[in-house]
């Protein structure tokens, strides 16, 4: 891990961040899995000096290694992530997810792919 340099200051900053849906939700598929790998360093280029270092994917979390500089909150930087992506998904015909009791959760075109 390098030293970076800002105006007035040096700093090695690395973020390991852990994305988790709500009770674990196996939400995460193949489509969607692959589209946030495309999304999150463009959504991240708009941040400046934030960087995508490695991210990995599963069916229910996600993992992924961030350089932050110090003049960025982690909360701010992930908050942006989450909610520009989220807000990106149903206009790429995804669709979103909607929560139906427990057991399962269900696109909103209403067709049943299963849990």
């Amino acid at each position: 891990m390098e030293i970076r340099f800002s105006g007035h200051s040096s700093y090695r900053t690395q973020y390991h961040i852990v994305w988790i849906p709500k009770y674990r939700r196996r939400i995460l598929k193949p489509g969607l899995a692959s589209y946030l790998r495309k999304l999150w360093p463009k959504l991240l280029r708009q941040i400046p000096g934030v960087e995508l270092l490695e991210q990995n994917i599963q069916i229910d979390h996600i993992h992924s290694i961030m350089i932050i500089p110090p003049k960025y909150s982690v909360s701010e930087v992930v908050g942006k992530l989450k909610g520009q992506s989220s807000r990106a998904c149903p206009h790429k015909g995804i669709g979103t997810v909607v929560i139906i009791g427990r057991k399962g959760c269900h696109p909103r075109d209403g067709v049943d792919r299963g849990s």
